[in-house]
């Protein structure tokens, strides 16, 4: 899936899976926590330049 499908995706509203409908309260707000601390990491983790595809420098003509 490329990124701007993912985004796109990702902006859906989606249901909440059935197991979640069955947690307390105090339980839903310790999930909800530990996931956000997940993210958290996983962006604090990421790199600060842009991903971009890196360019081929190299000359690819045939030498006779």
């Amino acid at each position: 899936m490329q990124r701007s499908q993912l985004e796109l995706w990702s902006a859906e509203p989606h249901p909440a899976p059935l197991i979640y409908q069955q947690l307390t309260p105090q339980q839903r707000s310790s999930l909800i926590s530990h996931l956000a601390q997940l993210i958290l990491k996983l962006v604090q983790a990421r790199p600060t330049t842009p991903l971009t595809p890196s360019t081929p420098t190299q000359n690819h003509e045939r030498k006779s």
